[in-house]
């Protein structure tokens, strides 16, 4: 337990310097008004005691050595409220709000699983850790690349840099770089609701028609009329960029078929699609989730993606949090590749390939380029 006492003009600000240097897990034990003539000194007129656990302590030492580096391609942040109606004003400042309680949730959360799981490292690479838990990385995964840059020399001088050496080594094999379609190629989209499939199929298709001068139809699986008939077609109503359409399965033409899918459920059977997919058989079929979920949400329906066996990977809404974890998690589970990232909201922008260092440096925290 940490105890320290702390003088102020006034109890608000006496407390004010309790959060600046404990944090809000402070409890306060005693509060003193100084006795006339005690002190000559206005700022020493109230003295205010504290505590705090000593673990707490060292994790919020721990979090403020190494500074989080803001990537500008991948954030974006409301700067004024200026020129807002009232209701965007209210979502703006709910949304802060949320974010306010999310950042507490994770602080506390990972108070427990640092102290609980710190021990089993070396003490330099501690302040690694705790950057990996804070980035939503899975224990197992963060245990094991820290344990990975001890016994290395002058590690704690360069633990910085070692471990993002060896973060960076084993992201590189879970990104592919390269991606070669063919004309006459059946490609699908699946992912859980809210991930942004939709969004990745029209970037996806935008840069393949622009980038390649490749032809692209797009489908969609959302309410098949029938099945499958004797001229190998399928009914399917509400393409993306037409109204009740008929799309032939086969790609004669020459022409890249997108398919987009309804919403994989996770935790349920989804045995429909599945069989609507089987059917069709496509050459690639992408899985798209969102990074603003907690990690161990996406791996508790790790079981469900799995069983689309999808070829690759794509993380969305890059630019809506800090906390990247799920893009090695995912990778790592379900043995696939992250083949794209988002990092723009909505159809705004463009599909970015991997980068193990990008993802490497938002991972630890670090910035500037190796």
């Amino acid at each position: 337990m940490i105890i320290k006492s702390y003088t102020a003009p006034t109890v608000a600000a006496a407390l004010k310097k309790i959060r600046e240097e404990m944090g809000g897990d402070a409890v306060v034990l005693n509060t003193r008004v100084s006795a006339e003539g005690e002190t000559k000194l206005p700022e020493e007129r109230v003295e205010v005691t504290a505590c705090i656990d000593d673990k707490i302590a060292d994790f919020r030492k721990l979090e403020c050595n190494f500074s989080v580096d803001k990537i500008s391609s991948v954030e974006s942040k409301v700067d004024s409220t200026e020129g807002t109606t009232d209701m965007e004003r209210v979502n703006i400042e709910s949304d802060s709000a949320l974010n306010r309680i999310d950042k507490t949730l994770n602080h506390i959360l990972n108070v427990h699983r640092y102290s609980d799981i710190s021990g089993k490292i070396d003490e330099s690479a501690k302040p690694i850790l705790l950057n990996l838990l804070d980035a939503d990385l899975p224990e197992e995964i963060a245990v094991r690349i820290c344990r990975n840059i001890t016994g290395t020399d002058s590690i704690a001088e360069n633990v910085e840099q070692i471990a993002y050496d060896r973060l960076r080594g084993e992201l590189k094999p879970l990104c592919t770089r390269s991606i070669k379609l063919q004309p006459g190629m059946k490609i699908a989209f699946a992912g859980p609701s809210g991930s942004g499939k939709s969004s990745v199929m029209a970037r996806f298709t935008a840069q393949i028609t622009t980038q390649s001068g490749l032809k692209v139809r797009l489908t969609s699986l959302e309410n098949i009329n029938s099945a499958k008939n004797d001229n190998n077609e399928i009914e399917i109503f509400a393409s993306p960029l037409s109204n009740e359409i008929k799309s032939h399965i086969n790609t004669d033409d020459g022409s890249i078929l997108l398919i987009d899918t309804p919403p994989i459920m996770p935790g349920e059977p989804n045995s429909d699609l599945i069989n609507k997919l089987s059917s069709i058989r496509p050459n690639m079929l992408f899985l798209v989730f969102s990074v603003c979920g907690r990690t161990c949400d996406l791996i508790d329906a790790v079981n469900t993606y799995d069983s689309f066996t999808p070829t690759y990977l794509i993380a969305t809404h890059l630019d809506e949090t800090g906390r990247w974890g799920g893009i090695m998690a995912m990778a790592e589970y379900l043995n696939r590749p992250i083949a794209f990232v988002t990092n723009t909201p909505g159809k705004i922008g463009r599909l970015f390939t991997a980068d193990p260092e990008v993802i490497a440096r938002r991972l630890l925290k670090i910035g500037g380029s190796k």
